[in-house]
């Protein structure tokens, strides 16, 4: 994830880590160009030729708009009932 904050547009990275027993991460990428975060998250750690599978399986991508969470996209879901969002419009 770091590598991705590096090779990006990306001004702010940190990384949250829950305190509970059923403990998970969270990074945030703070970007004006979101959509080429995204490529990179995409390409980099979702698509890693080793930790992509699992990645994929235990992540929520999601980019908050312009508006923050008032009009934030879902861009990847572990599950693959849920309905993914584009970055138009943000």
């Amino acid at each position: 994830m770091l590598q991705i904050a590096l090779d990006t547009d990306v001004s702010t990275f940190v990384i949250e880590r829950s305190r509970a027993r059923d403990s998970y991460l969270n990074f945030l990428f703070s970007s004006t160009t979101a959509a080429r975060t995204w490529r990179a998250i995409q390409r980099i750690a979702l698509r890693h030729r080793l930790l992509g599978a699992p990645i994929r399986r235990s992540t929520i991508v999601t980019c908050q708009g312009t508006r923050g969470w008032d009009n934030y996209r879902l861009l990847h879901h572990f599950d693959p009932e849920q309905k993914i969002d584009t970055l138009a419009g943000v």
